[in-house]
């Protein structure tokens, strides 16, 4: 059984409004179980008056006093997205262990990225595979990394106030994000999860998935190219000052005089020997000139699929969301009806018989056990009343004696939540009493 820790990077542009759509359901993609969405959970509280997570972006740039202006085009929110194997996912489900994972996934981007720097967190459960989606602020106090080519520079410029400033870059280095892939790893074991191996790529089967996975290979050809152009550069480097030392250890002559002097102690620099050191750092030039050749052509092929299935995606999304809308005009309410059928056979586990008496607005007796999906331990019943209704446009929900299954279910799960919390407390102050008598 597959058991491998999932942890994706993204750099994103602006305040990423078209991710905070899919995270947020303000638009539901095709692969999106809606009758499951009110299941999903935020993680981490928005600041007081920030509504949304665009808008938790933007508030946490503006309030980190940052000593440097913000560029047009720079990278303001990095996208994380966590999970693992689909098979591990469901066991941690299985064993009520899904709120713990959530913790220690947060707690890790917290101290790997920094508290105030995690603007979002959100739980989707409406999909095959439960996962988070993230939002990290780049807001990084380390000095700023020198580029290779300001390293030898003589001239001095006035150097720019040190203190915090947004800079994605310094996080998405290569070795970082190798780091980021072994230290979530080392976080996931409690819970039987490892590391995947090196290099390998995940295969995903929706239209949608396999688009991102397809941008992000992109990403990472891009990321190839600009480590190839550093090699380069540093090859031409050593070009450069090999040239530099042989000219002053062999020049010999003034090769200020005639045009024809030149060309023969130009000659006379180099022995054969480093003639042939030049011949071969110029081969290597041309070798990583056409690899970078061939990898932006890699590109512009991967762009191109990316475009064409993104054309796919909305096409089919348009046609979905007609079809509905015929539906609602000459059915109306049937699609709100079917969704909370196909909730209570489905995530509640509720007789076809009953699930026809609820649709038709009467109240159902029942008794014995109730265990909606994902719930470890059902609910013991006696006569209790099941009843439904609309309580907001487009969403029928299910009630017990008056009260709603969601409801039931996130104050039952609350409940274990501060006894948990009260049991370690317990153990705590034992530990100390103990450790006090020794």
């Amino acid at each position: 059984m597959a058991n491998f820790v999932v942890l994706h990077l993204e750099k994103a542009k602006g305040a990423d409004a078209k991710m905070s759509a899919h995270i947020e359901r303000t638009f539901i993609a095709a692969n999106v179980d809606e009758s499951r969405i009110h299941l999903d959970r935020e993680l981490i509280a928005f600041p007081e008056s920030v509504k949304s997570r665009s808008a938790a972006i933007e508030h946490r740039i503006k309030n980190a006093n940052l000593k440097r202006k913000v560029g047009k085009n720079q990278v303001h929110a990095i996208r994380v997205m966590l999970s693992a194997s689909p098979e591990a996912m469901e066991r941690i489900e299985q064993e009520g262990r899904l709120d713990n994972w959530c913790e220690q996934s947060v707690e890790w981007m917290q101290e790997t990225f920094g508290k105030e720097n995690l603007v979002s967190a959100v739980l989707h459960l409406d999909e095959k595979t439960p996962h988070i989606h993230a939002t990290i602020v780049p807001i990084v106090t380390a000095t700023r990394r020198k580029k290779k080519s300001e390293e030898n520079v003589k001239k001095h410029y006035r150097k720019k106030a040190e203190g915090a400033r947004l800079c994605a870059d310094d996080l998405m280095t290569q070795a970082k994000l190798k780091n980021y892939q072994t230290s979530y790893a080392n976080a996931m074991q409690p819970f039987g999860l490892e590391r995947g191996i090196d290099g390998s790529e995940a295969r995903h089967i929706s239209t949608r998935e396999y688009y991102t996975e397809q941008y992000r290979k992109a990403e990472n050809l891009k990321e190839d190219i600009s480590l190839l152009a550093e090699q380069k550069e540093k090859v031409a480097e050593d070009l450069s000052k090999a040239k530099s030392e042989l000219k002053q250890t062999t020049l010999k002559k003034d090769i200020s005089n005639a045009s024809s002097n030149v060309a023969r102690a130009i000659g006379s620099l180099f022995t054969s020997k480093d003639q042939q050191v030049i011949a071969d750092l110029n081969k290597q030039l041309f070798e990583k000139d056409r690899v970078i050749t061939t990898l932006k052509n890699t590109i512009r092929e991967r762009e191109a699929v990316i475009e064409t299935e993104r054309g796919n995606v909305e096409s089919a999304e348009k046609e979905l969301e007609q079809f509905r809308r015929d539906i609602e005009k000459w059915y109306p309410g049937i699609c709100i009806n079917v969704a909370f059928a196909n909730r209570c056979s489905c995530s509640y586990r509720i007789s076809d018989e009953v699930v026809k008496q609820l649709l038709g607005g009467k109240s159902v007796l029942c008794s014995g056990k109730f265990r909606p999906m994902g719930e470890k331990v059902p609910f013991e019943l006696d006569n209790a009343v099941f009843s439904s209704k609309t309580v907001k446009q487009g969403y029928r929900d299910l009630f017990i004696n008056g009260v709603s299954v969601d409801d039931m279910i996130k104050n039952r799960r609350n409940q274990w939540y501060l006894d948990r919390k009260q049991r370690e407390a317990i153990e705590r102050l034992q530990r100390t009493s103990r450790g006090r008598r020794m």
